[in-house]
Formats: structure tokens, C-alpha cells, sequence
């Protein structure tokens, strides 16, 4: 590679960023300065007379030297910095997780009667669209008001088998049946959902959502400040299933 290939390369490479100006500009001044401009004494001695009133007659080589030295230990100490970045992007370790979240898919939960007291719930979750959710583990329980607390009607349990990928296209849902059980009983209970999950770097992240009916809306919706205190405080405090 000959210099001039060797330069133009060089000014790629830095071209565009403070510290790349910096250093071409310390090459130009070190190059004129040792005499390989020629405009050294047309141009440079002329300004420096001119409105310095300093006279030069010859390019100072030591000063052009100096100025070149300093070039290339900035180059060298910018291309150093791009190495350590290179670096940190290609270590997985280095690089923060996006955090996958796993909510009702668009559908939303479904409870209906499909036999005299007999009650299908179906849950569906899927991953939101940042990211995908991996090895998911959700199980899901029906709790129900009674008298001045709670009982469960259907109590946790079938958990996810292991390996499910949730994405935000592919969901999985959660459903069964409740027999003897009443459509009024089912849209006055709570739906609880707790479970754990992992994101592409097996960072694991939990999950405990309650969901109560909502009649003005006639969907399923999460339950919110007291009620939400209220049943996870049953569900943390491992009451049985009734």
C-alpha cells in the first residue's frame, strides 16, 4: 500500500469525529511544519509576519516532528477505544437484557357456561412485542368472595410444562372447567396468575397478576388497589384450598 493510499485510509477511518479532526489537523501542521507543504513559505511565513509579526525563514522540523508524534499517539489511543467497544458489544455479558413481558394475549380471558353449572375458564398469555419470554412457568387459581373473605374454588396447579416460548404472535392459554360452579359465582371470583419466566439471557422475572370482571367494560380486567392487596395478601399468606 502506497502513502497516499495509506493516508486516505487512515482519513476514513477518523474522518468525522473531534478527536479524527484533531489528528489530521496535528498531521497537516507537523507535515508543513518540516517543510512537506508547499505552501510553508508562500502562505504560513507570509500570515505569521503579517499579523503576528514573527518572522520564519525555514519549517521547523523539531516542532513538525512533535506535532506528528502526538497524531499517532492519539491515533493509536482512538483505535484502542474502538477495540474495548467492539469488544463490549460482542460480550453477551456486557450487553443489558430487554426485559420481556408477558400479559393477556389481544383476546383476553374468556369464561363462559358451557353445561348446566359447569364453567370453562380460558386464559391466554402471550409475550409482548420486545421480546420474546422463555421457559414460562404460569399456574392459575379462581378465588372466590365469601362472607367477609376468601376461599379458593379452584386452587393452583397443572403448571406449563417445561420449554414453552411465548412470542408475541404465539400464545399459550390456561383452561378448564369448574363443576358445580355458577357463571354469577365465576364473574364475582378473582383470577390470580403466578408463575416465573426467563428472558434470552436466563434472567428470571415473576409474575403474579389478578384479574377481576368488570361489568361496565363485560371484560376481564386487573384488579387494582385494595382488592389487589387484599388477594395477594390470601395468596402470600398460603391459605389452603377450600
Amino acid at each position: 500500500m502506497d502513502l497516499k493510499l495509506f493516508i486516505l485510509k487512515a482519513l476514513e477511518i477518523i474522518k468525522g469525529t473531534i478527536i479524527g479532526k484533531v489528528i489530521v489537523a496535528l498531521i497537516a501542521g507537523g507535515l508543513s511544519l518540516i517543510g512537506a507543504s508547499p505552501f510553508f513559505d508562500k502562505y504560513i511565513s507570509a500570515t505569521l509576519s503579517k499579523y503576528l509579526s514573527i518572522e520564519t525563514s525555514d519549517p521547523s522540523a523539531p516542532i513538525g516532528m512533535f506535532l506528528i508524534i502526538i497524531a499517532v499517539s492519539l491515533t493509536i489511543w482512538e483505535r484502542k477505544n474502538q477495540i474495548l467497544i467492539e469488544l463490549k458489544k460482542s460480550n453477551p455479558a456486557s450487553i443489558k437484557e430487554t426485559r420481556p413481558i408477558i400479559d393477556l394475549c389481544h383476546r383476553g380471558i374468556s369464561v363462559k357456561e358451557i353445561e348446566p353449572q359447569k364453567i370453562f375458564f380460558d386464559i391466554p398469555y402471550c409475550s409482548g412485542k420486545n421480546a420474546n419470554a422463555y421457559n414460562v412457568k404460569l399456574e392459575s387459581a379462581v378465588i372466590t368472595p365469601w362472607g367477609d373473605g376468601l376461599v379458593y374454588s379452584s386452587g393452583f396447579g397443572d403448571i406449563f410444562p417445561d420449554d414453552i416460548t411465548l412470542s408475541y404472535e404465539t400464545g399459550k392459554s390456561m383452561h378448564y372447567s369448574l363443576y358445580p360452579f355458577t357463571l354469577d359465582s365465576a364473574l364475582n371470583s378473582y383470577i390470580v396468575v403466578k408463575g416465573n419466566y426467563s428472558g434470552e439471557t436466563a434472567s428470571i422475572y415473576n409474575v403474579f397478576d389478578i384479574f377481576k370482571f368488570s361489568k361496565p367494560t363485560n371484560n376481564w380486567v386487573r384488579a387494582l388497589g385494595k382488592e389487589d392487596l387484599r388477594v395477594r395478601k390470601f395468596v402470600q399468606d398460603g391459605a389452603k384450598y377450600a
